[in-house]
C-alpha cells in the first residue's frame, strides 16, 4: 500500500473518530441542562502554575467536588463536559477560592442515567467545537489524500 494512500486511510479514520467525540460532547452538554440537581460540597481546590511560555493562561486549576445520589456518595472533577480543568490568568486565579470555596456548597448537576457523571456548569462544553473542527480538516485532508 502507497504512503499517501494509508496516510489518507489513517486521517479520514482519525477525522471521524474527532468528530464523533465532539459532537457525543456537543449532544451530552446540551443534555445537561434537564440533569438532577443536588446539592455538593467542594472537598479540594488545586491550582497550579503552568509553565508553558506559550500558553495564554498562566495557571491551572482542578475542583474536586462531592455529591451524594440513592444514599450513595460520588467524587468528581469535571467542570462542564470535556472540561476537567480551569485554565487561568493570575487574576482569575486568585478569585477562584471564592467562586468554589474550599468545603463551600456547590450544586451539583448529574446524568440520572449515570449517577456519576455530573458538572457543575450544565451547558457548555469544554473542546467540542474545536474537536468538530480539527476532524473535518483531517476528514478533508484525507479525502484529498486519497484522490
Amino acid at each position: 500500500m502507497e504512503f499517501t494512500t494509508l496516510s489518507g486511510i489513517i486521517l479520514l479514520l482519525l477525522g471521524l473518530i474527532c468528530i464523533w467525540q465532539g459532537w457525543k460532547n456537543f449532544r451530552l452538554a446540551r443534555s445537561s441542562h434537564s440533569w438532577l440537581q443536588v446539592p455538593g460540597v467542594i472537598n479540594q481546590v488545586k491550582i497550579r502554575k503552568t509553565h508553558d511560555p506559550e500558553s495564554l493562561f498562566d495557571y491551572e486549576a482542578e475542583i474536586i467536588y462531592s455529591y451524594t445520589v440513592g444514599g450513595l456518595e460520588y467524587h468528581c472533577s469535571t467542570l462542564a463536559i470535556g472540561k476537567e480543568r480551569l485554565e487561568l490568568t493570575e487574576r482569575k486565579s486568585l478569585n477562584l477560592h471564592d467562586q468554589y470555596p474550599l468545603h463551600g456548597p456547590v450544586r451539583v448537576f448529574y446524568d440520572p442515567s449515570n449517577p456519576a457523571r455530573a458538572v457543575l456548569e450544565p451547558g457548555k462544553e469544554g473542546n467540542s467545537a474545536l474537536l468538530i473542527a480539527i476532524g473535518m480538516g483531517m476528514f478533508g485532508y484525507g479525502c484529498f489524500a486519497l484522490s
